[in-house]
């Protein structure tokens, strides 16, 4: 009985991740690489112009550690890391305003803020922790933009009009006879009709929530190893 439900729950495992595997490949691996690109061209220009300013930096963090103690790594993942990650994606939900592409700028800023605060060696093996850590918020900006196209796409379809004056031009074909108009108004009304389901879709909830584990495991490992 024991082998049977391990058997199952491998086999469950597997079917989800193919599902999401489907999923990413349809909807997110285009967005992801788009972010990651993005993503990492901000993050160069800051730490670019980081280092060209590194004099003034340098008097800015002495003073700031003069009146502040450096964040625990620890506070920092559970209190600011996963929370972001989650609001990237999750703030999807109001229709129109892509909030998640905020990501794209702010966390590559951040991390360059926080790079700068360590000696040389340091920064290289932070660098490269931050370029990784950047690939896993690149994927929960992707699933947010994905939810905001959805979310918008969804309240299109609800505030679509059911009745208008196509049906009230069919009506008045009908009563009169005019059988020619009349077909064309219906052919109208089914191409409009057509365009409109586009717009009822269904928002992958799970796809979301996997993302958005893949995303903290990520960001999570490689915050703790490198300390950034």
């Amino acid at each position: 009985m024991k082998i049977k439900k391990e058997r199952a729950h491998s086999s469950n495992l597997k079917s989800v991740l193919k599902n999401y595997f489907s999923f990413y490949k349809t909807n997110l691996r285009k967005k992801h690489i788009i972010v990651y690109i993005l993503s990492l061209i901000v993050f160069t220009y800051f730490m670019i112009t980081f280092i060209n300013n590194l004099d003034e930096i340098n008097k800015l963090i002495a003073e700031t550690n003069n009146t502040s103690q450096n964040p625990n790594i620890f506070m920092s993942i559970f209190k600011e890391k996963i929370p972001m990650i989650f609001l990237l994606i999750f703030s999807g939900i109001t229709p129109f305003v892509y909030i998640p592409v905020v990501g794209i700028i702010g966390y590559p800023y951040v991390l360059a803020t926080q790079i700068m605060n360590m000696s040389v060696i340091n920064m290289v093996v932070a660098c490269i922790g931050s370029i990784i850590q950047i690939f896993g918020v690149s994927l929960a900006v992707a699933a947010g933009i994905y939810y905001c196209s959805y979310s918008t796409k969804k309240f299109r379809y609800s505030q679509s009009v059911t009745f208008g004056m196509d049906d009230v031009k069919q009506q008045i074909y009908e009563a009169t006879n005019k059988e020619d108009k009349l077909n064309k108004i219906k052919a109208i009304k089914q191409l409009k009709m057509e365009k409109r389901e586009k717009l009822n879709v269904k928002i992958e909830y799970k796809g979301l929530i996997i993302s958005a584990i893949i995303s903290i495991i990520i960001v999570v490992t490689v915050a703790l190893i490198t300390g950034v």
